[in-house]
């Protein structure tokens, strides 16, 4: 589990079927490079945004919301005639 690790780990630190691994990252370039080597813990490191940004998938909900705004636009001014 990636997302919200920093919510939900108190919860279940003291459960023994989780173990908390992760692996850094390098943040001095345009993108993140990943280290690959599993470390005990939770990371510091916030990236979410950065890799979604990066896989464009911001860029496809903001398409997505357009497109059905426009698309409500249209079957509301429907619903007016």
């Amino acid at each position: 589990m990636a997302s919200h690790v920093g919510e939900v780990a108190p919860n279940i630190l003291s459960d023994p079927r989780v173990k908390f691994l992760y692996f850094a990252a390098d943040v001095t370039g345009e993108q993140p490079r990943f280290d690959y080597l599993l470390r005990d813990g939770l990371s510091e490191q916030r990236l979410g945004m950065t890799l979604l940004r990066q896989e464009g998938v911001l860029d496809h909900l903001e398409r997505a919301a357009t497109s059905k705004t426009a698309v409500q636009t249209v079957l509301h001014g429907r619903e007016q005639e």
